[in-house]
């Protein structure tokens, strides 16, 4: 379990990791983390939405509740954050949304046992990276710009 502050803080430092594998051309483990980045401000995003401690949210006699999940979906609904990202906003940021989880279909984690090389190719994790955190409308500076988290 984290803190909205300590998902943030990771979110970050994976994108620092990104840039770095980016630059090896290490394309399936950026477009991986890359994955695992946006699972992190969503839920950074639903400590705030929802005030939340930490995430997954604990009971009062340590269980946890029933918000463990890797579906971006499930998780955009829990964040609050379908006013930004969800299909009535048609803006950039939604954009930005929809082309990069277009790549991540239901549960994304599912890549960790598969051969995706011939997915994540050199222009598509440089092209996720761009609508992930590395432009101004990208999912990350758009949730930063809103103070969503």
């Amino acid at each position: 379990m984290h803190t909205g502050t300590e998902l943030r803080a990771l979110t970050y430092k994976k994108i620092r990791t990104i840039k770095r594998l980016i630059k090896e051309e290490e394309w399936e483990v950026a477009a991986y983390l890359m994955g695992y980045v946006l699972e992190c401000a969503l839920k950074a995003a639903s400590c705030k939405a929802l005030r939340l401690a930490t995430y997954p949210p604990l009971k009062s006699r340590g269980e946890v509740l029933g918000f463990k999940t890797h579906e971006f979906e499930q998780l955009l609904a829990v964040s609050g954050l379908s006013d930004l990202f969800g299909s009535v906003s048609l803006s950039p940021a939604y954009n930005n949304w929809s082309a990069f989880t277009i790549n991540y279909p239901g549960a994304w984690t599912i890549m960790r046992y598969e051969d995706v090389s011939a997915k994540f190719d050199e222009m598509t994790v440089k092209e996720l990276a761009k609508t992930l955190y590395d432009d101004s409308d990208s999912i990350i500076e758009t949730i930063k710009r809103n103070r969503r988290w």
